[in-house]
């Protein structure tokens, strides 16, 4: 989950349907001291910021952060993150462009409720206008398991996936790319009892199922994967980093998936 800094303006994600047709998504503190969503749109000369709904709040403490931003067509973009309640509960975010304005596109919201609940989504791609999946994680107790939403056009709904460090600690997604519609990744990463280890879900069309991944340092106390982006069915790239212990980094890590395998190139 993408936190934000006190009293700071900041982009966190940028899509392009031309170069006279560009997003990007973020938040900004308002006078109030609220962290208030941001949509900038650039027409090919300038970036203007555009109106969006802040449906957790607008007073002092309450946040509606953007994370993620893509666009269809030139009336068809979402942009999905994370909100926080007055009651303190964090919980997932989806605004829908329809080409004239932005509007609240309401999404599951699993896992604990009040100030102890705590849900996100932070990685978005559309394979088309009714093929959108949203990624990130939530809280049942004391770990998290992963999230993924699907969006058919219309309506966000929460899907089953695998949780591998579900037992232990959790598990979280960070990234998720569509190559078409029966082939999607997921990324992120999940803890075991004495580290947290790069996590890899794959949707064939049908059901999301875990695939093996590679941990490129094993002396490293956490691998953490932050991106995909899928060129085909057979050709996608995973980054991310790692760290001997918390604090600590140890630099990046990249993978590759053949249509067989994840590897280190």
């Amino acid at each position: 989950m993408l936190f934000r800094s006190a009293d700071q303006n900041q982009l966190n994600g940028v899509t392009c349907i031309s170069g006279r047709d560009c997003w990007a998504v973020g938040d900004y503190t308002n006078r109030a001291g609220a962290y208030v969503n941001a949509a900038f749109h650039w027409d090919g000369t300038k970036w203007t910021l555009v109106p969006t709904p802040n449906s957790h709040g607008t007073a002092k403490g309450e946040e509606n952060v953007l994370d993620s931003v893509v666009c269809n067509s030139k009336s068809d973009c979402l942009a999905v993150g994370y909100g926080r309640t007055s009651s303190g509960q964090y919980v997932p975010e989806a605004l829908h462009w329809t080409g004239t304005a932005w509007a609240t596109a309401p999404t599951p919201r699993p896992g604990r409720t009040g100030s102890h609940g705590f849900s996100y989504l932070e990685g978005l791609t559309c394979s088309s206008a009714s093929e959108c999946w949203a990624a990130g994680g939530y809280n049942k107790g004391l770990g998290y398991d992963n999230a993924i939403v699907h969006w058919n056009g219309s309506s966000w709904t929460q899907v089953t996936t695998p949780d591998p460090g579900r037992r232990v600690g959790g598990s979280e997604l960070t990234s998720v790319s569509c190559a078409s519609p029966t082939s999607c990744w997921a990324v992120g990463f999940y803890y075991t009892k004495n580290a947290e280890l790069n996590e890899a879900l794959l949707w064939n069309g049908k059901r999301w199922r875990r695939a093996a991944t590679p941990e490129p340092n094993h002396a490293a106390y956490a691998h953490i994967l932050r991106g995909i982006a899928c060129a085909s069915a057979v050709k996608c790239w995973a980054v991310g980093y790692l760290y001997s212990k918390p604090g600590l980094s140890l630099g990046q890590q990249l993978l590759l998936w053949n249509g067989k395998k994840w590897a280190v190139p």
